[in-house]
């Protein structure tokens, strides 16, 4: 049986509202496993692509783009949040490094650079997608002089 049109906005809007949830207290840390979404992070950008080049309200649309970006955080394999301690957490006098390294042995160099580089350029990737819904979504085209003229 195919899914009518209205029962996958549907879907897709309560896909959108649980990944809000998420957002809404996301957990620590700068770049986070997939797992933690509420569904598969290409399910949701599917959704949230759609959703940016059909719906009609454009502050809605512009929320979803930037929701979209943030999903780049989220990526395959990251294990535990990778987390940057707070410099709130330590008394540090500039001249004190056994403190500065005490605060930098517990990063792990590696996998932060390895998956903030990957977040970087897969931002990038749906940065272009958010763009090009956008540029497919009627209410987002700018209006003709007469459009404006007429006030529609």
């Amino acid at each position: 049986m195919t899914e009518t049109v209205a029962g996958r906005r549907a879907r897709q809007m309560s896909m959108i509202l649980a990944l809000a949830d998420l957002l809404e207290a996301p957990p620590p840390g700068i770049v986070h496993d997939v797992a933690l979404l509420p569904f598969a992070k290409k399910d949701l950008l599917q959704a949230l692509e759609e959703q940016i080049a059909t719906n009609p309200d454009k502050g809605v649309v512009e929320l979803f783009g930037a929701t979209a970006v943030i999903l780049a955080g989220y990526q395959e394999g990251v294990g535990a949040s990778l987390v940057l301690p707070s410099p709130e957490d330590f008394q540090i006098n500039k001249d004190d490094n056994s403190k500065i390294r005490e605060m930098l042995q517990g990063i792990d160099h590696y996998k932060m650079q390895k998956f903030s580089n990957l977040a970087d350029r897969e931002s990038e990737e749906i940065y272009k997608m958010v763009q090009q819904a956008k540029a497919r979504n009627p209410a987002m085209r700018p209006k003709t002089l007469w459009q404006r003229i007429l006030g529609r």
